[in-house]
């Protein structure tokens, strides 16, 4: 089962990291895992979600596989690309 947080929660998270990204303070990455050929948040979705909201399309990710085969996918897929 999928960790679920109330959306009254969720918001007041958000709301919490638009505040920070406004005072410029410091900021956790994003932390993802490469799972199923798919990326999923799995620390930080509050923050994900202020950062769409507020348009930055550049930000720091630490991305993590739980498997050889899954790390060789992500490499061949998205190698070119990665920073």
């Amino acid at each position: 089962m999928k960790w679920k947080v109330h959306k009254e929660v969720f918001e007041t998270q958000v709301q919490n990291w638009e505040k920070k990204m406004r005072q410029e303070e410091a900021m956790p990455p994003i932390i993802a895992e490469y799972k199923n050929r798919q990326f999923e948040i799995n620390c930080n979705a509050p923050l994900f979600e202020a950062l769409l909201r507020n348009k930055i399309s550049y930000y720091p990710i630490i991305l993590w596989c739980s498997s050889e085969e899954e790390y060789k996918l992500l490499k061949e897929k998205y190698r070119p690309s990665l920073i």
